[in-house]
């Protein structure tokens, strides 16, 4: 079940304390992914209708604190030399992988996660997350597995459904610049 949120209200976004629980304040709607609404790109600017899952709200505003962590960014592509200053600009200046985010803490022992996009070269960039650097990361892949339970859907679809609420969440509230600024 995703909600319909505005920009206002995502600034306070928190989970139902339920699954039963609802949101007020909001009504059901569809999920608009990603950075293209109504066939045409979004601009950071622009204001436009933001749909948030409100049990994502939490994690989204943690990655907020990690936009410039220094064990991030700057990022530069090797293939081209791009760089990314921010998790802001990353997220703005690539594409997302088909599967953009894997838990991998099953290989690790440890919270860890990779996000996968594409440079506008075309060259796969990876970006690791653990725990130090997102401390409620375990929390995160927690939360994502019982929306999955929750809704009946694959998990796979929830993480998707997720990465494109974060990359938008990312774009909207944090400084996007051009490459290399």
């Amino acid at each position: 079940m995703i909600y319909r949120v505005t920009q206002r209200e995502a600034d306070n976004l928190e989970p139902p304390t339920s699954a039963n629980s609802t949101w007020s304040g909001c009504e059901q709607g569809c999920l608009t992914s990603g950075l293209i609404m109504e066939n045409r790109i979004v601009s950071p600017q622009e204001s436009v209708e933001i749909r948030y899952n409100p049990r994502f709200g939490r994690f989204l505003k943690l990655f907020l604190t990690i936009n410039t962590h220094e064990k991030l960014f700057p990022k530069e592509c090797r293939t081209c030399g791009r760089k990314f200053t921010s998790l802001t600009n990353y997220l703005w200046s690539t594409v997302a992988k088909g599967h953009c985010l894997e838990d991998a803490e099953p290989v690790m022992r440890r919270p860890y996660t990779m996000s996968y996009r594409h440079c506008a070269c075309g060259n796969t960039l990876i970006l690791t997350l653990t725990e130090e650097i997102y401390p409620s990361l375990r929390d995160l892949w927690t939360v994502l597995r019982q929306e999955a339970e929750r809704t009946g859907r694959p998990l796979n679809d929830v993480v998707s459904e997720f990465a494109d609420q974060w990359q938008l969440f990312m774009v909207r509230r944090g400084r996007v610049s051009g490459p290399g600024e």
